[in-house]
């Protein structure tokens, strides 16, 4: 991969969140426009997977061991949301009951078992 053929955030957006998935084949990126997820194909150039929450706020976004993303959104103070997705290098889907209300979002941790 050069600079020319990799794929660049939402053009304009501040970064707040950049975390790579266990598999090291996923990164996820949150900025002021949204999550992004870009996919690593071995020598292949990096490419966007999927593009979601499109002009959220996304804060912070981690994964844990077992293909869950998180994205903490915080849009408008006091209020926030917390979305939750399976993501592998082949699906995609948002769990059910995703995404749950969140007051005053700042931060998050995600605790292995």
């Amino acid at each position: 991969s050069t600079y020319q053929n990799m794929p660049v955030i939402n053009p304009g957006s501040e970064l707040y969140s950049m975390r790579m998935s266990p598999s090291g084949k996923l990164l996820a990126v949150g900025s002021a426009n949204g999550l992004e997820v870009f996919h690593f194909n071995g020598g292949a150039p990096v490419t966007v997977y999927k593009k979601l929450l499109a002009g959220d706020k996304v804060i912070q976004c981690l994964w844990d061991n077992n293909n869950h993303l998180f994205a903490l959104v915080s849009n408008t103070s006091p209020y926030g949301q917390l979305h939750e997705y399976t993501i592998t290098p082949t699906s995609f889907t948002e769990v059910a009951g995703s995404p749950v209300a969140v007051s005053h979002p700042k931060a998050m941790a995600i605790q292995p078992k």
